[in-house]
């Protein structure tokens, strides 16, 4: 039956034994009084994949009417449905969270006057993967930038989308040291790609001579800033609409906010 997804009706021991000679040995059937019947259906159309089967066993003899045998077949395709969109999430899930951590960089364990750190925690069950990221480098002119953004969606386009905005931002600020440059230049990058999805982004340029932090903000929510004594302040960085959405606007992003601290 696994192998044809043909549904079988058995209607006494009798013709079960005639067709499969060694089933009657088989775990649970060789517990069954000997006056039974079986019905098997298939939990996949004819020409798919096996998922499985769906048993149902009766304690005596039974012939099926067509009406329960159009009953059964349908209640094994429904589950069978949803078996197959279980087994599909779950492949979506796996390949989003593999492609998610290939992305996502391992952070230098050495920064100049700097010790980084990074965890990322879902909101609720169920968002564990998708377009957030965080990224931390040394840029030429041995500043250290500090990214951290969310990509539009939570599945396997968003965490490629999140690469290539974070991939894109690198290689930007390999040339830009100014964060307000690199997030315009970003955005004009996204936008003549016809991306179709957006990005928020934060980035900061840390100065580890004086510890000066500059930084712009694409949409991005604000940052916290907490210091040793427990006190904290909340810091509005200047900055345009999220990624990807708006040409013009990100002209006029600005990089002027600065916060010296002792790193």
């Amino acid at each position: 039956m696994i192998r044809t997804g043909e549904p079988q009706f058995i209607p006494n021991q009798e013709d079960y034994i005639r067709r499969w000679p060694h089933g009657a040995m088989v775990p649970y059937f060789d517990q069954l009084d000997s006056g039974y019947a079986i019905s098997i259906t298939s939990l996949s159309p004819i020409g798919d994949q096996p998922l499985g089967a769906w048993l149902v066993t009766y304690d005596s003899e039974h012939h099926s009417s067509p009406d329960e045998r159009a009953l059964m077949g349908t209640l094994a395709d429904l589950a069978g449905q949803v078996l197959k969109r279980v087994s599909l999430q779950e492949a979506r899930v796996e390949l989003a969270t593999a492609l998610q951590q290939t992305m996502l960089p391992t952070l230098p364990e050495h920064l100049p006057g700097l010790e980084v750190a990074a965890r990322y925690r879902p909101s609720r069950d169920g968002l564990d993967i998708g377009g957030d990221w965080y990224d931390a480098f040394v840029m030429p002119d041995g500043a250290v930038a500090l990214e951290i953004g969310d990509a539009q969606g939570h599945d396997v386009d968003a965490a490629a989308f999140m690469g290539q905005v974070r991939a894109s931002m690198r290689a930007i600020a390999a040339h830009e040291p100014d964060p307000a440059t690199v997030l315009t230049r970003t955005n004009e990058l996204l936008i003549t790609m016809g991306a179709a999805r957006f990005a928020s982004c934060t980035m900061l340029r840390i100065d580890p001579g004086d510890g000066r932090v500059t930084g712009a903000s694409a949409g991005h929510v604000p940052l916290l800033y907490a210091r040793d004594d427990g006190s904290h302040s909340i810091h509005e960085l200047p900055g345009g609409p999220v990624l990807g959405v708006v040409f013009k606007c990100h002209a006029h992003i600005r990089s002027d906010a600065r916060v010296t601290a002792a790193w």
